[in-house]
Order: structure tokens, then C-alpha cells, then sequence
């Protein structure tokens, strides 16, 4: 959402401006929470915990395409698991194999050009 910055008294109706002193300029501010929204690719995992396979889903926002790196490690940090795949933009599903893990909780990273995501998974 996009909201113009008006200061003390000064209103906006129906796009007159009306207050005590005249604006110099109505500067519109996108909020924070819409920035990263619009910036941030998005990842989860499905169903957690999770039994013989858990699926990776991900939305990629940016129009940028790029390799990401995936793996998956115990809490020991022993890795049991990884995966490169190529992002474009959109949103994708990948299946990732558990049947050989003993139950307990690991880390899946992703890490996707200069970004880092940490995802936590319980297999059970």
C-alpha cells in the first residue's frame, strides 16, 4: 500500500490539497512490509514435519534468473542432502527424498545468488 506523507493539519480530498501551508511536494512512501514483499523470493516446505519426502516450494519475484545452491544437514551440520537448480522467475516444486534420514530436525539452506534462507525441517 502506498500512502502520501502529509504533514500537521494538511489533508488530501479528492486530489486538492488543503491545509495551512502549501506543499512543496506530496511524496508517496511504499511501506516497508510492501518493499520486501515485492523484492523477496519466497520459500517453504510442505508437509513439516515431514514423513518419506518433503516438497521445497518457491517463488522466485525477481525477473533476475540464477543458480541456487540447496542443502539439507543434520543439526551435527553433517550434510545429507543437496541440489543446484536453476531459478527463473515464477513459482516451482521440488520433491526432496527423506527415506534414508533417521527422524530428527535438519536445516535446509538455500542460498540463492547473495541470499541466504535457513528453513527448518522435522522428519519424522
Amino acid at each position: 500500500m502506498v500512502a502520501p506523507a502529509l504533514f500537521g493539519d494538511d489533508h488530501l480530498m479528492n486530489g486538492q490539497f488543503w491545509g495551512n501551508s502549501a506543499p512543496s511536494a506530496i511524496v508517496l512512501f511504499p511501506s516497508s512490509t510492501e518493499q520486501r514483499e515485492q523484492a523477496e523470493d519466497k520459500y517453504s516446505l510442505s508437509p513439516n514435519p515431514a514423513g518419506a519426502s518433503v516438497n521445497f516450494v518457491w517463488e522466485k519475484k525477481s525477473q533476475q534468473s540464477g543458480t541456487a545452491n540447496l542443502s539439507l544437514q543434520s543439526m551435527a551440520g553433517q550434510l545429507v542432502w543437496e541440489s543446484e537448480q536453476v531459478l527463473v522467475q515464477g513459482k516451482y516444486q521440488l520433491q526432496i527424498p527423506l527415506t534414508n534420514l533417521p527422524a530428527g530436525m535438519y536445516l535446509l539452506k538455500v542460498v540463492d545468488g547473495d541470499q541466504l534462507q535457513t528453513l527448518k525441517l522435522v522428519k519424522e
